[in-house]
């Protein structure tokens, strides 16, 4: 009879802590932006420089790097 009473409670409790240990996102991609593929730099001077580089080759005027959990994608918009 426990076992009835705490199964639901159990859940409950993985339920919150599943949500709290979510990592959210750094970043949104805005309408107009489109991410090309993975950074091959974590995100600092050298990724930006590669990601303007490949946004240039794809005929973008503007390039970045874009944050989400662990992946760090390179972006482009005009």
């Amino acid at each position: 009879m426990t076992f009835r009473m705490s199964h639901p409670f159990l859940f409950a409790i993985l339920f919150v802590s599943l949500v709290l240990i979510a990592e959210p996102a750094t970043g949104y991609v805005e309408p107009g932006v489109m991410c090309i593929g993975p950074c091959n730099h974590p995100c600092d001077k050298k990724c930006i420089q590669d990601c303007n580089t490949r946004c240039a080759a794809k005929r973008f005027k503007y390039g970045y790097c874009l944050t989400q959990g662990f992946v760090s994608n390179c972006c482009c918009y005009d």
